[in-house]
């Protein structure tokens, strides 16, 4: 049996070298002389043995191979040998009960190659590891992208917590209840100290004022709904930078649309290996269900 050295069951030991410089084969025997003058020993084995060449790590040379029963999976059934066990066939399988032979497997049995069981086909689960190329969304112009993401509330309990729209109606709603507080001041609390808090929060609704540029107290409360929404759109318009390349970034937990990618694609090309939706599967079946008849066309010449 021809074999290669070191393999998964005879691998180096932990005192040689990878460099070897002889090699003296025997008709019952194997030595083996590293770059450091090292020398290892493989001595044969049984049937149903292997000769481990990890059983031994004496620093002392030579070093000699120990025997080891065959894995399960794999088999020995020659005398002397002192390569590795073999591996079962495919339709065979060692339990390794019996590491000389191997047993057939059922008929109805997945049993590859090195099989220790039978598997029941009905165990196995296909994974297509194919996947279709991705397709470019609808809206690739960020400038649409960004608002349909700030003026979107959605009906899911995520879209409600990220949606711009929601936190500055949140704001609008704290505004009509203050402008109904500054005009209970006004109509309905005639007491000086009522009159000075008005005029306290007006002045200080002014210098939040962008609207009117500091001229008009509602322009402050009007301020406040701007600045959540500029302010969302400064954070999606970050985070949807970072979402690239697609290959480094996951969900977008930021925008309702968690599926969205800073990314444009553009191909006509589908590997054969991609499996065909429902509707295109259809069209396939009536056309694999199509007789096609060749015609002989004949020509004169004359």
């Amino acid at each position: 049996m021809d074999s290669i050295f070191p393999n998964s069951q005879q691998t180096l030991s932990s005192n040689m070298d990878s460099i070897f410089l002889r090699l003296l084969s025997t008709p019952t025997a194997l030595a083996l002389m590293d770059s450091a003058g090292y020398i290892f020993v493989i001595l044969p084995s049984l049937p149903g043995f292997y000769s481990s060449t990890t059983g031994s790590d004496s620093a002392t040379s030579p070093g000699v191979s120990v025997t080891r029963p065959c894995i399960s999976g794999t088999y020995n059934n020659q005398t002397g040998s002192v390569g590795p066990c073999k591996l079962c066939s495919r339709g065979l399988k060692n339990s390794g009960n019996d590491s000389v032979s191997c047993a057939i497997c059922d008929a109805s049995s997945f049993c590859p190659l090195g099989s220790t069981d039978d598997v029941s086909y009905t165990a196995l689960v296909s994974v297509v590891q194919a996947l279709s190329y991705p397709t470019s969304p609808e809206s690739v112009i960020f400038d649409d992208i960004l608002i349909q993401n700030m003026f979107r509330l959605g009906t899911s309990g995520h879209c409600v917590v990220v949606s711009p729209l929601f936190w500055a109606l949140i704001v609008t709603g704290l505004a009509i209840m203050i402008l109904l507080l500054m005009a209970g001041l006004k109509l309905c609390i005639k007491h000086p100290h009522g009159k000075k808090a008005r005029k306290y929060l007006k002045h200080v609704f002014k210098q939040t004022d962008f609207v009117g540029e500091g001229e008009l107290w509602v322009g402050g409360l009007a301020s406040f709904a701007i600045v959540v929404l500029v302010s969302f759109a400064y954070s999606f318009s970050n985070s949807y930078l970072n979402q690239y390349p697609i290959e480094n970034v996951g969900n977008s937990n930021f925008a309702c649309d968690r599926s969205i990618r800073n990314a444009k694609f553009d191909t006509s090309l589908q590997s054969l290996g991609i499996p065909a939706t429902e509707n295109e599967q259809t069209m396939f079946d009536l056309l694999n269900e199509q007789t096609f008849k060749c015609h002989a066309l004949r020509t004169s010449i004359g």
